[in-house]
């Protein structure tokens, strides 16, 4: 996770809480690097609302490399 406001994890904001563990391939899915560029909407189960969802969306693009 590069930014999230408020942290997922106090006093760590680049971390992931263990039941999202699967957030970065969910935000990056397989084959995502056949596209210039894309963007993703999915969903998690809230950590603390068993029965609400959590909205992301994950915008990537590719940067040439020489």
């Amino acid at each position: 996770v590069e930014y999230s406001y408020p942290p997922l994890v106090p006093d760590s904001p680049d971390e992931c809480p263990t039941g999202w563990k699967y957030l970065p391939t969910l935000a990056l899915p397989d084959g995502s690097h056949n596209y210039d560029e894309d963007t993703v909407y999915f969903h998690l189960p809230s950590l603390t609302h068993p029965q609400k969802t959590v909205y992301g969306v994950s915008c990537f693009r590719q940067i040439p490399v020489e």
